[in-house]
């Protein structure tokens, strides 16, 4: 039997409060994959990278999964806009074609359901992403028969 794994983003990432980040791409291509509020001006800031962001593009790949079609052709202002609009026009339909959980974990990702990161609050950022992102999209692939 295949047992998938989602692993953490801390592998590819150190979760610390100084940790180096080379700002988002300045491809417009690949921008739309990144949070609205990871920007140039954040970094010229010294905002520092958080965790959220990392999950937020995960639920738009996640989106595009479930409704096998990409964001490209959503045209907006600004990358607010196209959260808004991903959030009011592309996430409600995943409910019929992937079920309620697999929604509600798009959503959580999309809509920073999941504990805003700081020093203070990693562990609970990590364990809320567990429980709303990962077993949510796990569980049905790993056991079918409780989904129904």
């Amino acid at each position: 039997m295949c047992e998938p794994y989602l692993i953490g983003f801390n592998y590819a990432r150190p979760v610390e409060p100084d940790a180096f980040t080379t700002g988002p791409p300045r491809s417009q291509e690949a921008s739309k994959y990144y949070h609205p509020a990871y920007n140039m001006r954040a970094l010229r800031d010294a905002v520092p990278f958080r965790m959220i962001y990392d999950y937020y593009s995960l639920g738009l790949v996640l989106l595009e999964i479930g409704l096998w079609e990409t964001i490209d052709g959503i045209r907006t202002k600004s990358s607010h806009d196209l959260k808004s609009k991903i959030i009011e026009t592309k996430v409600p339909p995943l409910r019929h074609v992937m079920g309620t959980a697999y929604r509600d974990a798009v959503a959580a990702c999309l809509q920073d359901g999941i504990t805003q990161d700081s020093p203070e609050t990693y562990g609970d950022t990590i364990l809320d992403f567990q429980r709303l992102v990962v077993e949510a999209v796990v569980r049905p692939i790993l056991r079918p028969d409780e989904n129904r």
